[in-house]
């Protein structure tokens, strides 16, 4: 879980940062609509993987839990 959080924040997050950037700075239209999509497409993934990260912690709690019967 460890390793997904930091993939998560410091390859995910630096490339939803960059292409935010690149996508203020575009002034072409088309340039624009098409690094839209990317962030898109990059934000559905951050999303993904946080919601996994979300479970399996989750499951971890609830697996401890039934372990020592809490």
């Amino acid at each position: 879980m460890t390793v997904l959080v930091f993939y998560s924040g410091k390859v995910i997050g630096k490339n939803a940062v960059e292409v935010k950037t690149q996508i203020r700075m575009t002034e072409d239209q088309t340039q624009k609509e098409a690094l839209r999509l990317k962030f898109k497409a990059i934000h559905r993934n951050s999303t993904i993987l946080n919601v996994l990260i979300m479970i399996l912690g989750l499951a971890v709690v609830f697996l401890t839990a039934y372990r020592y019967k809490i």
